[in-house]
């Protein structure tokens, strides 16, 4: 700014003239008054600096006000000690530098503030955010043998998955939807063409929150199996008493689509409820929480219990109670369960049952290493049902040890499990027990390597040793069953080794099965396979591999072989617009000597593809992307040929993307 407009820019009083600065101003006491709200300013707020220790009078020093580089000072007023400057025109949202600046007569320039200020638009919903990305593929088959079926030549499929996020002074709101698109009605899941797959619509603030479409009620336990069902809870926290109370109504059937949106139409498969959730102490040491839930409601088609039958409606009600404690910084948990249920299944006669389960896991604070050891314990009755848990496998008895220990480049694993059923030991079944033990040992190198070490030249390495060994045996064996008493165990070994552009494993593995009743094959199972990608450059990488299997079976002398070899390369022609990548593969078996089938046969698979992209996706702007793909297929029967088969077929698809973003204020 020159010196003559500076000086026609003055204020309501005299701002451009003041009292030469000096050595006795305190410049930061000069400050910004910081947003009438929030954190952010408002585009049309006043802006206020205060000058403590400062009051303006007419002399030669010359004040000037700048707003993104823009002199400003004529818009400005001065009262007192206090500039205030009301922007004309609203200002943008975003980040916005303000400077007030000095001109003294001796020529100098001094700066006497500098401030970054935050301008958002205003809102009732105040950081809000939208984001999702919707994809649309259009397919047509160009070419193809006679053994395909001509009827699905030109297919369209898409779908899309939005999320969003807003919150207010005192509340927060977020969503998420998934939505599905297929061209040919009957091939969707819903029988629409146009569907909703998942959603959640969720709103919370410090008292309260309300949850609407697939969401988790509780963890995995007697209760509840853990995955995300259709419904509607409504919490509401007492803070004095740290607890929550969750009302709620979820369907029992796994949704999809827009019909019963909300998941509670159909009473024949919907369940209702509550939980407490209770912190009932909370201390340096120690720690422990509750969780009461009761459940009533019905179901049309049953779980896995020993008495289900699939056709008739089951109605239930369900209570339990979880108890989990903390001990030493959560060093040491406790976790105990317990559950009832009282069940009918049609015109059937009510079943009451009940189940529980125990937890304690010990996992102390150690140099240099970490260690976890735990015990786990669950009997379920054979009469026990949770509408939201209908799976859960009833009429047993669990237990098991588990473990692990890793420090620096060492990490293993080791558990030991028990399975008993039929724990009311009816005539009509069977009792069985299973038994798993298993133990994992794993090395990992990833140091730098000295230039000129063998580990410079092979990658570095990792290796893991697996063992695991599973029985099944009768303590009893019903009159209608066959008699169990059987053992497989499984070895496995595997190297690793990685570098900057390439990276190649190995592996050798060993399965038996012994059936001491002779009902079915004892078997020896041999695998060795080795696998390999390379990378060249930026442009180039090649992933070769292969597989030798051979089975023995113990009964009967034979032997089967089985080889697979495959190799696949991704080539980038033209950087972020040309792409093309191949795959062969091949899969031959031998087994000449099979005395229940015969085998003598290869089977080759070839497919690639080139992708342009035409139009590179990016936020609010369309992508598009053509790709030519073929794939062959060509069979060998060496001993049948009148089972040789070839076959092929070419597609060119179109596949539209659009990723979506905004940020701002509602």
């Amino acid at each position: 700014m020159n010196n003559a407009l500076r000086t026609a820019l003055i204020f309501a009083q005299p701002l451009i003239a003041c009292a030469s600065l000096g050595a006795t101003l305190d410049v930061s006491q000069i400050t910004l008054t910081p947003p009438a709200q929030s954190q952010a300013y408002l585009p049309r707020e006043t802006l206020t600096i205060k000058l403590a220790g400062f009051n303006p009078i007419a002399s030669g020093t010359q004040l000037s006000l700048e707003l993104d580089t823009i002199d400003v000072t004529a818009m400005a007023s001065l009262s007192g000690n206090t500039i205030a400057f009301s922007p004309v025109k609203p200002l943008s949202p975003g980040h916005h530098e303000l400077r007030l600046v000095a001109y003294q007569n001796d020529g100098s320039i001094s700066e006497l503030g500098y401030w970054t200020i935050d301008v958002r638009a205003p809102t009732f919903f105040r950081n809000a955010s939208f984001s999702g990305q919707a994809t649309l593929n259009v397919t047509q088959r160009l070419g193809n043998s006679t053994d395909f079926d001509h009827a699905n030549e030109y297919q369209i499929q898409g779908s899309a998955s939005y999320q969003t996020e807003a919150n207010t002074a005192n509340a927060q709101f977020s969503g998420r939807a998934d939505l599905l698109y297929i061209n040919t009605s009957e091939h969707a899941a819903t029988g629409k063409s146009l569907d909703l797959g998942t959603f959640v619509a969720h709103t919370e603030n410090d008292y309260s929150s309300v949850t609407v479409g697939h969401q988790t009620l509780s963890d995995q336990g007697l209760m509840f199996d853990g995955y995300q069902k259709r419904g509607v809870a409504v919490s509401g926290n007492w803070q004095a008493a740290k607890s929550q109370l969750i009302v709620f109504g979820m369907s029992s059937q796994d949704l999809a689509g827009h019909n019963d949106i909300l998941g509670i139409n159909d009473e024949e498969n919907r369940y209702h409820g509550g939980l407490i959730k209770s912190q009932l102490w909370q201390s340096e040491f120690f720690e422990s929480h509750l969780i009461s839930t009761y459940m009533s409601g019905k179901r049309t088609v049953a779980g896995y219990g020993s008495w289900s039958d699939p056709n008739e409606v089951t109605q239930a009600d369900g209570w339990g109670l979880t108890l989990d404690n903390y001990w030493f910084e959560r060093q040491l948990r406790m976790r105990l369960e317990g559950a009832g249920s009282d069940s009918k299944q049609g015109q059937n006669q009510d079943q009451s049952d009940d189940a529980y389960s125990a937890l304690v896991v010990i996992n102390p604070t150690l140099t240099n290493l970490q260690w976890q050891l735990g015990v786990e314990a669950k009997e379920i009755g054979a009469n026990y049902y949770s509408l939201a848990n209908p799976y859960l496998p009833t009429d047993r008895n669990l237990s098991r040890l588990f473990t692990s220990l890793s420090g620096g480049k060492w990490n293993a694993t080791a558990s030991a499990g028990r399975e008993i059923t039929s724990l009311d030991q009816r005539p009509e079944r069977s009792t069985t027990a299973q038994q798993l033990q298993q133990i994992n040992v794993s090395y990992s190198d990833y140091n730098t390597a000295e230039a000129g070490s063998i580990k410079s030249w092979i990658g570095n390495p990792s290796y893991t040793l697996s063992l695991q060994q599973s029985t099944l045996k009768d303590d009893y064996t019903s009159p209608s069953s066959n008699r169990q008493d059987s053992r497989t165990e499984t070895a496995m070994f595997n190297a690793a080794f990685t570098a900057s552009s390439w990276q190649w494993n190995f592996g050798y593995s060993l399965q038996t099965f012994d059936d001491f009743t002779n009902a079915q094959i004892d078997s020896r199972i041999h695998s060795l396979f080795a696998n390999m990608s390379l990378r060249f450059g930026e442009a180039v990488s090649v992933q070769p591999g292969f597989q030798r299997q051979r089975t023995d079976n113990r009964d009967y002398g034979s032997i089967t072989y089985s080889t697979l070899y495959n190799l696949a390369g991704q080539f980038i022609l033209i950087p972020r617009r040309l792409s093309m990548s191949l795959s062969w593969n091949q899969n031959a078996i031998e087994a000449l000597n099979d005395p229940f089938y015969i085998q003598d046969n290869n089977n080759q698979f070839l497919s690639g593809n080139i992708t342009w992209q035409a139009r590179l996706a990016k936020a609010n702007k369309v992508g598009i992307e053509l790709a030519l793909s073929a794939s062959s297929q060509d069979y060998r029967d060496h001993l049948f040929s009148q089972n040789n088969n070839d076959s092929y077929q070419v597609f060119l698809t179109i596949k539209t993307t659009l990723p979506s973003q905004f940020t701002g204020g509602l």
